[in-house]
């Protein structure tokens, strides 16, 4: 038997029954005879579901003369002297089958995950996709190349404040990227967050480098079963994506890890360039948040 991840039962199934027959005569010498019954089939239940198997038929066909020896074949005579009698003898076997499952799979949350393999150009297991990570997960964060400064234009407030917080940096896929290829994925990350109710973020990028196909939301800020407002305008001319995430009427925020956004780029032709992210985040007190940023650099062959 084999168990699916339904919790249903395949059960390949083969009956035979074999009986011992009457004795048979071949050449002087008396053998025995036997015979046999066998069905093959497949049966899908559910765990304790019952199911009437039937339908391994015998029939036995008998016939016995009574009468005068001699006097018994003649044609008219045997009709007075002898008697006839047929017996036609039927049996069936029936079953019924009742499987139970005693240990179920032992499944995680991990094991039914959808995995992001890319796309028919650019194949290969890059993680979890945009909108499949969960929000608790840990987010592993690409070392900043030397020489280059995480960028906060958009937060003069946040100058006081301590280095440790929130970190959010862009992961690129794996392999290269490639000119006229794609789609290309590229999630925004966050970790180490605590209490965020609003999110700004601004993401730089090279516009004759790589073209913005789409940007889709993250389940980060969702944490909760809250609602969020995630609202995004591109500007493909300067090169600039600006994502906002706000939670209406939160009280508790989005803490730990997971995925703000995902933005779905087009290689356009060969060169470097630097995805920068910057931007600012509020607690739902209206407190700002500590946040850095770590640019990603981008080559095209």
């Amino acid at each position: 038997p084999r168990v699916t991840f339904e919790n249903e039962i395949i059960l390949d199934l083969e009956v035979e029954n074999s009986t011992l027959g009457p004795n048979l005569t071949v050449a002087g010498q008396s053998m025995p005879t036997f015979g046999s019954r066998s069905v093959q089939t497949t049966l899908r239940l559910r765990d304790g579901e019952s199911n009437l198997l039937a339908g391994l038929l015998r029939e036995q066909d008998r016939r016995s003369l009574r009468g005068i020896p001699g006097l018994a074949r003649l044609p008219i005579i045997r009709t007075l002297l002898s008697s006839n009698e047929d017996t036609i003898r039927q049996t069936d076997i029936i079953m019924l089958l009742t499987p139970r499952i005693v240990r179920t799979h032992e499944l995680k949350q991990e094991n039914v995950s959808p995995i992001r393999i890319g796309t028919q150009r650019n194949i290969g297991v890059t993680g979890p996709g945009s909108l499949a990570a969960p929000a608790a997960a840990s987010a592993v964060s690409r070392p900043a190349a030397p020489g280059n400064a995480a960028a906060v234009d958009q937060a003069p407030a946040l100058a006081g404040l301590p280095s440790a917080g929130a970190r959010i940096d862009a992961r690129l896929p794996d392999g290269e990227l490639r000119a006229g290829a794609g789609p290309y994925t590229v999630p925004l990350f966050i970790s180490g967050a605590s209490q965020v109710s609003t999110l700004t973020l601004t993401l730089r990028y090279h516009p004759g480098l790589l073209r913005v196909r789409s940007v889709q939301e993250g389940s980060f800020m969702r944490q909760g079963g809250a609602e969020v407002t995630f609202t995004q305008q591109v500007d493909q001319t300067a090169g600039r994506i600006d994502l906002v995430a706000t939670r209406p009427g939160d009280q508790v925020g989005a803490s730990g890890a997971g995925v703000l956004a995902a933005v779905v780029f087009e290689a356009l032709r060969a060169g470097s360039a630097t995805l920068t992210p910057s931007g600012v985040g509020l607690t739902p007190a209206g407190a700002p948040i500590a946040i850095s940023f770590t640019p990603a650099d981008v080559v095209v062959r």
